[in-house]
């Protein structure tokens, strides 16, 4: 008797991204079923001190912790994600978007203890495909 041989689960999954066009993806017919899964959408957002004060990202700017990274969808819909000291925030959308949830709105929200202040622009319009976005801060 042959012994049967065990791949691991992740041989029979294929990976389908939502489509940022007009027209859904369709499989093409193949000679070997696999079954189709829809994965999720990640945004990634950072905040940067803006420590010599030049109104630009610089190696030397450190990542903000604490701050709340929101995507806003099309209907409305927020997803929040929250800054760390030593990693952007990574919000996630627990589903591949339509063409119809874009463009998203990416903003970061200082909580009102914190001094920190936008130095520009807290909040982006995002059209598919962006799926990151950075802000600076700095001191009143």
């Amino acid at each position: 008797m042959k012994t049967p041989v065990v791949l691991p689960y992740c041989c029979f999954l294929v990976l389908m991204l939502g489509a940022c066009g007009s027209s859904p993806f369709v499989p093409q017919a193949t000679s070997t079923s696999f079954p189709y899964l829809v994965g999720d959408t990640f945004f990634t957002g950072c905040a940067y001190f803006d420590s010599n004060t030049n109104g630009e990202i610089d190696p030397d700017d450190t990542l903000l912790g604490g701050l709340a990274f929101v995507i806003t969808l099309a209907d409305g819909t927020r997803f929040v994600a929250e800054t760390s000291e030593n990693h952007c925030a990574l919000a996630t959308v627990p589903a591949a978007l339509p063409p119809d949830a874009w463009p998203v709105v990416a903003r970061i929200e200082a909580p009102e203890h914190m001094l920190y202040a936008p130095i520009g622009l807290s909040e982006t319009m995002l059209e598919c495909p962006e799926k990151d976005a950075d802000f600076l801060f700095g001191l009143p």
